[in-house]
């Protein structure tokens, strides 16, 4: 599906293909239209297909919740854009001189970026939303350069330009695994050589960034692993930033043998994406504010006024998700279509304790539950003289 992206105010977007484009706007914002908010008086005159359709825009529009500029991610990003600034020069070499000798080795090795975590956390969505920010602002790049003189022309048809790459890794990768996923993405599926393939459609695309997710599918260990492992530093060697995401990086590296695992730890560095905890007043301020996010987004008829969730219900969403941006939005989005279906339009307390999440946060849930409830009466009895 081709989208129009035509933007008199960033003219630089015209330059990236429909696939890249289609990714910035799924990284950044989606593409789910809003479909508004009805009165009750409204949704009873609609017809039995205007509500089962506007039912269905509702759901799509609840599973699409932005990403949140909460503290892990909003350090994530920053220390993610802090390394991207600190090779700028160097790349920016490259990105003028694309058809460059594939293989080539840049002077310095670039640091690979390791997003770790527990799943569910929003590694993927922290990664994705700064490719895209960075696929944008390599489109300008490019563009004010070739205004000046510098680059390949605007008009030259034999050049595809893709600055930044996504993959999301499939189970038990392989090193050829994952140089014919990259090369399918470049529109060569299925190439004789990858590897030389691949050499070749970084140096001419002008590709600065590949981020690879899910890096706890790549078997480390062994000779197929330490294969995978000089993939990615070949392609520091290139002067392309890797970006790996993935869940447990002590379990991966430990995987891994000797030499291998030592140079891992001397080449990559780890940014910890993690639950948001509930134990400070500024703790519980920053949980207040994602569900006010939450609340926000929500497009429910009778649904009570905001505070209705980050205030009366905060302690019992975060018990419910223990802080994990994944099962709080299976809680409220399986609770909005529970609202929905039964036509009430209204999530409460009883409709969330109705909705089970991944079983990360539902094991112990209502033990949790019990026992943040005891401490908020014991904090609560009055204190004897």
């Amino acid at each position: 599906m081709t989208m129009d992206f035509r933007d008199e105010d960033r003219p630089w977007l015209s330059l990236l293909t429909d696939e890249d484009r289609w990714f910035m706007q799924q990284a950044t914002s989606g593409d789910e239209i809003d479909p508004g908010l009805r009165t009750a008086a409204e949704l009873q005159l609609m017809s039995p297909v205007e509500r089962m359709l506007y039912a269905q825009d509702r759901a799509d529009w609840h599973a699409a919740l932005p990403l949140l500029q909460t503290t892990p991610v909003r350090e994530a990003l920053r220390r993610l854009q802090a390394s991207g600034n600190a090779a700028a020069s160097r790349r920016e070499h490259r990105i003028h001189n694309s058809f460059v000798v594939p293989g080539g080795s840049s002077q310095h090795q670039e640091s690979v970026m390791v997003l770790d975590g527990p799943a569910g956390v929003g590694k993927s969505t922290t990664m994705r939303a700064y490719i895209a920010r960075e696929m944008e602002r390599y489109a300008q790049l490019r563009y004010y350069n070739m205004l000046r003189g510098r680059g390949q022309p605007l008009d030259n048809p034999d050049f595809v330009f893709r600055p930044c790459m996504y993959v999301s890794l499939r189970a038990s990768a392989t090193r050829v695994d994952i140089e014919r996923q990259l090369c399918a993405q470049y529109g060569w599926p299925h190439p004789t050589n990858a590897g030389y393939m691949l050499n070749r459609l970084l140096a001419i695309a002008g590709t600065q960034i590949i981020g690879l997710d899910e890096i706890q599918f790549i078997g480390f260990a062994g000779a197929m692993g330490r294969q995978v492992h000089n993939l990615i530093r070949d392609l520091g060697n290139q002067g392309v930033r890797v970006i790996l995401g993935g869940n447990e990086l002590d379990w991966v590296l430990q995987e891994q043998l000797g030499m291998v695992a030592d140079q891992s730890r001397g080449r990559w560095r780890r940014i910890d994406i993690t639950r948001l905890p509930y134990r400070t007043k500024p703790d519980k301020e920053e949980w207040r504010h994602v569900l006010e996010s939450v609340e926000d987004h929500l497009r429910l008829v009778n649904q009570d006024e905001p505070g209705w969730l980050s205030e009366e219900l905060a302690e019992y969403a975060w018990g419910a998700s223990i802080g994990g941006f994944r099962s709080l939005t299976t809680l409220i989005r399986v609770a909005a279509a529970s609202a929905i279906d039964d036509g009430s339009e209204r999530v409460t307390r009883r409709t969330l304790d109705e909705v089970e999440v991944e079983m990360t946060a539902q094991d112990g849930r209502e033990e949790r539950m019990a026992t943040m409830a005891k401490l908020r009466d014991r904090s609560r009895m009055p204190v004897e003289e």
